[in-house]
């Protein structure tokens, strides 16, 4: 994929679609009313110039996600990196997750919710999955982790769950937030079973 520079003007005119992009996202809340006109009025550039740095619109849509996703992490892991329980950080990681999920619906869908462009895509939503991994093996050294499947069979069940919990939330808008965020607390806690600093 090509890489952006200074347009004419001397802006990275590729970072500035992909900005336009995320903006549009949070503005309408659903992919599909996003079209390559309206970014392009924004972004002060023709559609040839975008499709010059992006092949289609999912690309675009992909890495605009993924980079809103990405912020999210990082985020994430300055306000846990303090944890000093592993279970405790664990709760916390699926809980702000799935908070995240269902507080940028566009960009979640984008990510989790539609096909996937080709491999070579910027875009890579499962990248969290590398610290969430990571957190897993940090019980099980703790001898909080009752699962005997290894680390990142445990991590993806640990994900998949949320995941369909973030899904569940979008899909029905009438189910309470404090619902889902106890749910994934359980099933933090149905791996950590007998650890006092799993959630109650």
């Amino acid at each position: 994929m090509a890489r952006g520079g200074p347009d004419a003007t001397g802006r990275d005119l590729r970072a500035a679609i992909v900005e336009v992009a995320t903006a549009l996202l949070v503005e309408h809340g659903d992919a599909d009313r996003v079209s390559i006109a309206a970014i392009c009025a924004r972004a002060g550039c023709t559609p040839p110039s975008l499709y010059h740095y992006f092949p289609t619109k999912e690309h675009l849509l992909q890495e605009a996600s993924a980079n809103a996703l990405g912020d999210f992490s990082r985020t994430l892991r300055r306000r846990i990196d303090a944890a000093a329980d592993p279970v405790d950080e664990l709760a916390a990681r699926g809980r702000e997750y799935l908070l995240w999920g269902l507080a940028h619906p566009a960009q979640y869908r984008v990510l989790f919710d539609r096909p996937r462009p080709a491999p070579d895509s910027a875009a890579e939503p499962g990248s969290g999955l590398t610290d969430l991994v990571d957190n897993v093996e940090r019980c099980r050294a703790a001898g909080v982790l009752t699962s005997p499947a290894d680390s990142l069979t445990v991590a993806t069940a640990l994900w998949a769950t949320v995941h369909g919990l973030v899904l569940l939330g979008l899909t029905n808008p009438g189910v309470p937030h404090g619902l889902l965020t106890s749910a994934a607390a359980e099933c933090a806690r149905a791996f950590t079973a007998g650890s006092a600093g799993a959630p109650r």
